[in-house]
């Protein structure tokens, strides 16, 4: 009897042995235990969109820094968070994140990209540079350069309390509709060079928009006067600018005829005379408008010889059949005439000492009636009827 109790005895301290030794390795193993990472994104983002990712402990609010995320093949670490940008995609795919710490068990994420279908993107066509007061035009296309209807363009000058030109002291605003693509705005009045912007909008498209500069209109001269006089006549020429007429202007003829006649007065209520040369033969003269403070003007003026001049004559025949050469005869008074220029259709020709030039027919579709012209400084210029006959 006492020898069972002994084995038992025994026994129970052996097992309580094992228990003891095995307790010990396994309380040291569970302090090892590595914590958990839990990472925060979003579960779905669209194809090109940026999103936030943070990563805490699992079961903890609090964030970590310093934590290595991998997306799709990058590496990031975390400052609190890290912004990651979803790549363009053909079909919606699924990407993972990875982050890992030192102390922490890896973790991962699955992200869903969805592939978003492309809109059709306007493209707005706009000056970059007007003048102020100047009426500019705008289009709008889709991204296959198609005219767009429809689409709302605003532009917008910040005048920043200056004159939008209809004496209120606000920003300018201008909205039109496209028609055909196109839009027609006005440009503000402004005191100094200013940035305005332009911006093309409709449903189903992806917006566009523009920067164009305004600046003051230079103060610049103009000039009205007649296309003809003749010689030794006063004639009238007006001058203004943009706001009306302009006083105390030098208005100067000159005319190059051999021995350069100038004539210069000063506008008085705008108003300008001057006195035309006299002429051997017909010439053009040029009027200069100048003031101090304005660009200057000009244009120019056809100083008519009062005596008669000779008249051209065209002998041509009335009809020439289609690819044919002819000839053409220039006269002044039964005498031929060298140098005339004879304008037929699209082409010109001259003459030769003789008076001749020759031409050719074009081809036709039916028969063609047109005009021959003869013109030459110092004669009336002549005209001939010829009709081109189409080979049938």
């Amino acid at each position: 009897m006492n020898r069972i109790k002994t084995r038992k005895k025994i026994i129970v301290t052996t097992l309580v042995f094992v228990l003891i030794a095995t307790i010990i390795p396994m309380s040291g193993q569970a302090g090892k235990i590595k914590k958990e990472l839990e990472i925060h994104a979003p579960a779905v983002v669209n194809e090109g969109e940026s999103f936030v990712v943070y990563v805490t402990e699992r079961g903890s609010n609090i964030t970590l820094n310093d934590v290595k995320i991998t997306w799709l093949g990058q590496i990031y670490y975390t400052n609190e968070t890290v912004y990651l940008t979803a790549p363009e995609v053909n079909h919606t795919r699924i990407e993972m994140i990875y982050a890992e710490k030192e102390g922490f068990l890896p973790a991962k994420k699955p992200v869903t990209i969805l592939d978003v279908p492309e809109q059709p993107r306007l493209i707005l066509t706009a000056p970059t540079y007007v003048w102020g007061g100047d009426m500019f035009s705008v289009f709008v296309t889709d991204n296959l350069y198609r005219p767009i209807t429809g689409a709302l363009v605003t532009f917008y000058v910040p005048l920043g309390g200056g004159q939008n030109g209809s004496g209120n002291e606000t920003d300018y605003i201008e909205i039109h509709y496209t028609i055909n693509g196109s839009a027609v705005f006005t440009a503000p009045f402004v005191d100094e060079p200013i940035i305005g912007s332009i911006s093309a909008v409709k449903d189903g498209y992806l917006p566009d928009s523009a920067t164009i500069q305004i600046s003051k209109r230079p103060d610049e001269l103009r000039i009205s006067a007649p296309s003809f006089v003749m010689e030794g006549e006063f004639f009238c020429v007006y001058v203004s600018d943009y706001q009306g007429f302009v006083d105390d202007a030098l208005v100067t003829l000159t005319v190059f005829n051999g021995h350069n006649y100038t004539y210069s007065t000063y506008s008085e209520n705008g108003v300008a005379w001057l006195l035309a040369p006299m002429v051997d033969a017909s010439v053009y003269g040029l009027i200069i408008a100048e003031k101090e403070g304005y660009l200057s003007a000009q244009t120019w003026i056809l100083i008519q010889d009062n005596e008669p001049e000779l008249q051209l004559q065209i002998n041509a025949p009335k009809t020439v059949p289609e690819g044919k050469d002819f000839k053409v005869i220039v006269t002044a008074n039964n005498e031929p005439v060298m140098n005339a220029t004879i304008y037929f259709l699209n082409g010109s020709y001259s003459t030769n000492e003789d008076g001749v030039a020759v031409l050719t027919a074009p081809f036709v579709n039916e028969d063609l009636k047109t005009m021959l012209y003869a013109f030459k400084e110092g004669f009336i210029p002549g005209e001939a009827w010829i009709t081109i006959l189409n080979k049938k």
